[in-house]
């Protein structure tokens, strides 16, 4: 059954391959572009790294090389971030979809379950057969990504779980892809139209992926450093490897307050002449909105595997339930 079904879906599995093999080399001439562009200007600035660049140093010489990289290569980066998504989220559809909505707009479900096949193994046949190569294939993308990302400038412990790094990196697009197609094949079998399923199944993972980038700080318990304000500054301790979440300010008990940065004392002009760095005058504005400190919550790196597991076990459990759906359809429905 499984040959059968292989056969039948040749050109579905083809499309796959194929869109998977654009988006490796995409990926892989990015970071061939990215380390010649290192590697060049590495030799061009010498050892004493010279100034043949238009931007200012903010350190040593990896850091202007860094944004010279940023600034030649940050939009390409942005734009294969956003596709990777993409990629896993439409193929996952255009994939998921046709399974099981062509069969019924050209009516040859009839002639496959009125034979010795029974509709589960039918059903598994055709479920495996599609979804098993789509998840290598956005596995090895998601792979590939992770590799073609690894050097970027400005690049931090942590970073990786932001948003985009998260999504288009390593297994993820696999599982984002499983949702996509798990939608679009049982949208099939509920609606019995490709175009419908398709839709749906891509206007529904993107509502899953959104609801589950908001779920995600919450999957695992977050630090706090709190940090007293003084002389107009906070030191601002970051833990080394730690997933930021989000900073504000806190009153003397420890209790997060807002602070829009409004203070009657910036419109008084005798504190421009009494201060000209505004170091006390910002002091005394912290002091009149009640700011006695402020607060960093993050996630630790040894907390990461818990926020990935989490998610995406309970993306790939929805998957599950969404197939399930469609298989008790699938055997309670009339030919």
């Amino acid at each position: 059954m499984l040959r059968v079904a292989a056969r039948l879906h040749r050109p579905l599995l083809v499309l796959i391959a194929g869109l998977g093999v654009l988006a490796l080399a995409a990926l892989i001439v990015h970071r061939i572009m990215v380390d010649r562009a290192v590697a060049q200007l590495q030799d061009l600035a010498g050892p004493s790294c010279p100034q043949p660049f238009s931007v200012q140093p903010t350190g040593d010489c990896q850091n202007v090389i860094d944004q010279v990289v940023y600034t030649r290569f940050g939009e390409s980066y942005g734009i294969l971030h956003l596709g990777v998504v993409l990629l896993a989220i439409g193929l996952g559809a255009l994939a998921g979809a046709p399974v099981f909505a062509r069969e019924f707009e050209q009516r040859t479900q009839v002639l496959a379950l009125t034979q010795s096949v029974g509709r589960t193994r039918w059903w598994v046949a055709k479920v495996l057969v599609v979804l098993v190569p789509l998840a290598l294939v956005l596995l090895a993308v998601g792979m590939t990504a992770t590799w073609a990302f690894r050097y970027w400038p400005f690049a931090e412990a942590g970073m990786d779980m932001g948003p985009s790094d998260f999504l288009a990196t390593s297994f993820r697009p696999a599982v984002i892809g499983i949702v996509a197609a798990a939608t679009g094949m049982t949208a099939g079998v509920l609606g019995r139209s490709t175009v419908g399923a398709i839709v749906v199944a891509g206007v529904l993972c993107c509502a899953v992926v959104y609801v589950g980038e908001l779920a995600r700080p919450h999957l695992a318990t977050a630090d706090r450093t709190v940090e007293p304000v003084s002389r107009g500054e906070s030191a601002r301790m970051f833990p080394q490897g730690a997933w930021f979440l989000r900073n504000g300010y806190t009153d003397a008990a420890g209790d997060p307050i807002t602070w829009d940065g409004n203070c009657v004392l910036w419109e008084q002009p005798e504190s421009a002449v009494e201060d000209p760095d505004g170091t006390e005058t910002l002091d005394r504005c912290y002091a009149l909105a009640g700011i006695a400190g402020r607060y960093t919550d993050t996630i630790p790196e040894s907390r990461f595997w818990i926020v990935r597991t989490l998610w995406s076990g309970g993306l790939l459990v929805l998957s599950g339930l969404v197939l399930a759906v469609g298989w008790l359809r699938l055997r309670r429905r009339v030919l």
